[in-house]
């Protein structure tokens, strides 16, 4: 299997994360479409086989609850989610699920950016850069807000529901756009000017390496791609993040290994060698001090999770 499909999924091939050996549990992913897609939690939840360990999906996706709670990551970071929160992965971009509460109700939608047919994808990065970027993926919503974000996507799954075959997406896509705008009201204000900057630094150099993390690995490399010093760099990721440029490329490369563990069977030697290691002993050794635990450890707790 080559690098690219070993590390996507097309949302219709996610099926295989759910238990159920009857195929009308699985139709969210079977008959739903790569290109958009709704269906309340609550439905599913019961036959998803949990955790969901780190993977790509070819889309977007939001998961809302209403009720419940959530553990999800998206690039370096883990979040909590409770009721009234959204979680947005960006297409592309790892991320896992480890735990959705057995109370959880609510939505989980996907979609390609290609059913906004009127607006450019230039102008939604624009107005809501949280839709690209891992910079806030978890929105805590007011009740009010959340009210209204349910009336939102129960009117998507009716559009949905009754047109499988033919969606209208000049109104799916105005419907996505009122939402949008609704969680854009809970992204955290920007601080000083100083500190966007460093901010957007920041977020440029984490877009950089989740793409290019197995091509470039030091932190003065990076920071050429970002025509910027390797000092400003650090100075940047320091300020935003309280890390260094070093730890999140370390932390990133192991993301991509845990990914490795979970979609191929290569040897914990060939992982390391993908990944830019030239001592597999050095690699075991950061894998386990990042994640309290070996390669050949992580990679039995997903076989006895499958």
């Amino acid at each position: 299997m080559d690098s690219e499909k070993r590390e996507t999924f097309i949302p219709n091939k996610f099926k295989e994360y759910f238990s159920s050996e009857n195929e009308s549990d699985k139709y969210v992913f079977s008959n739903s479409r790569n290109d958009f897609a709704i269906f309340p939690i609550e439905q599913w939840l019961h036959q998803l086989k949990l955790p969901i360990y780190p993977h790509r999906k070819s889309v977007s996706s939001i998961l809302f609850l209403r009720s419940g709670t959530a553990k999800k990551s998206c690039g370096l970071d883990s979040y909590e989610m409770e009721k009234d929160s959204v979680f947005i992965v960006p297409q592309g971009y790892l991320n896992s699920t480890q735990n959705i509460s057995a109370d959880a109700s609510g939505f989980y939608c996907h979609f390609d950016f290609s059913i906004f047919p009127l607006i450019p994808v230039k102008k939604l990065k624009k107005n809501f850069s949280f839709l690209f970027t891992d910079e806030h993926p978890l929105m805590r919503l007011s009740p009010i807000s959340s009210e209204f974000l349910s009336l939102i996507f129960n009117r998507l799954m009716i559009e949905s529901s009754n047109n499988k075959k033919d969606l209208n997406f000049g109104l799916i896509s105005s419907y996505l756009i009122a939402a949008f705008q609704e969680m854009k009201l809970f992204i955290p204000e920007k601080h000083s000017e100083e500190f966007s900057r460093y901010a957007q630094i920041t977020s440029d150099f984490k877009e950089l390496l989740y793409n290019e993390v197995r091509k470039t690995k030091s932190t003065s490399d990076f920071a050429e791609k970002l025509n910027i010093t390797p000092n400003h760099l650090n100075k940047s990721i320091k300020t935003a993040t309280g890390q260094t440029a070093k730890e999140l490329i370390h932390e990133a490369l192991i993301l991509e290994a845990k990914n490795l563990l979970y979609e191929s069977d290569l040897p914990i030697g060939e992982i390391a060698f993908e990944l830019g290691f030239s001592d597999q002993a050095y690699f075991s050794r950061l894998f386990k001090q990042l994640t309290g635990t070996s390669p050949h450890d992580f990679r039995r707790m997903i076989e006895k999770s499958k």
